[in-house]
């Protein structure tokens, strides 16, 4: 099963916005070229920034990384680790332009997700990514919650959103895990929306929240917009895992 790595963090104050989104850059494409060679067990990874519900941005900025398993996760980074401490080079480069050396350590986030009932996700291409909204929703299940119920909600919620495709277009489904993937009782949804202004037309997701609210509690919600699409990298397609 796919393992995502969530992780968020705010530009540390010694470092220049543009150093920081030059390296960025740097590193999609340094990935992207030595994929095959470097980072065998990477599916994805995607960039957004966060914003507020009217899309000013925080100082935020969001990676999602996509392996194409828990082992594979552990794999690549022991790895890694291990060529760090060997000094043997193989590293070093991606050492050299690795954004986090310019992140503030301290707001640095990491939570790990996998799919969950995948056969109500959705993707709608769309021409222009770059106008996309994005929420993504966490809570955690109250210790009393129909399960029954709750799935229920969750099926009924997929179902009315396929049917709006001038809003949505995609949604997907998690469970939170630790980082050796055992459910930590929380899930997320990722709902992308065709622009901000889909976002505030809509009242599908308030009403889902209201909803929700019967079966969990630590409900959460980020919004995010994309950053340098054109520098993504995505082998979902090719990987059969």
């Amino acid at each position: 099963m796919r393992f995502l790595e969530y992780e968020t963090w705010r530009i540390a104050d010694s470092s220049s916005q543009g150093d920081h989104d030059n390296m960025v850059r740097e590193w999609f494409l340094y990935v992207a070229r030595y994929k095959e060679e470097l980072f065998g067990e990477w599916v994805s990874a995607r960039y957004f920034q966060q914003v507020d519900a009217n899309g000013a941005a925080t100082g935020v900025y969001v990676m999602l990384f996509e392996y194409d398993s828990m082992l594979g996760h552990h794999a690549y980074k022991n790895r890694r680790l291990h060529s760090y401490a060997m000094e043997d080079g193989i590293y070093e480069h991606y050492r050299s332009i690795d954004p986090y050396q310019l992140f503030d350590e301290s707001t640095v986030t990491t939570d790990y997700i996998q799919p969950e009932k995948t056969d109500l996700w959705f993707d709608i291409p769309v021409t222009d990514s770059y106008n996309k909204f994005i929420s993504y929703t966490t809570w955690r299940l109250k210790k009393e919650a129909d399960l029954k119920a709750y799935n229920a909600l969750i099926e009924a919620h997929f179902e009315r959103i396929r049917a709006d495709v001038d809003c949505f277009c995609a949604s997907r489904y998690y469970k939170m895990v630790t980082r050796e993937a055992e459910h930590i009782g929380g899930y997320s949804i990722f709902h992308e929306y065709m622009d901000i202004n889909a976002f505030k037309g809509s009242d599908i997701y308030e009403e889902f929240i209201k909803t929700l609210e019967e079966f969990a509690g630590n409900i959460e919600v980020v919004y995010m917009q994309v950053k340098e699409k054109h520098l993504w990298i995505d082998y979902s397609a090719s990987m059969n895992v």
